[in-house]
């Protein structure tokens, strides 16, 4: 199972609701993120590392 930091996901949720979806709720975009993605330790990793911006970026590419 994959995590992130609250505080990082409190940003990515900021984010996205203001430059994408602002009906998206909380419970969505941190499922989304920490869906079982096939990139594993990857997936993880960059999780870790990406800003909160890449990721909120992230999810609005997949929504497109």
């Amino acid at each position: 199972m994959f995590t992130i930091d609250s505080e990082k996901l409190a940003d990515v949720i900021r984010i996205y609701n203001a430059e994408t979806d602002p009906a998206a709720s909380d419970d969505v975009i941190e499922t989304t993120i920490l869906a079982d993605w096939n990139e594993g330790d990857e997936h993880q990793q960059w999780l870790d590392d990406a800003s909160a911006n890449d990721i909120a970026d992230w999810l609005a590419a997949m929504t497109e």
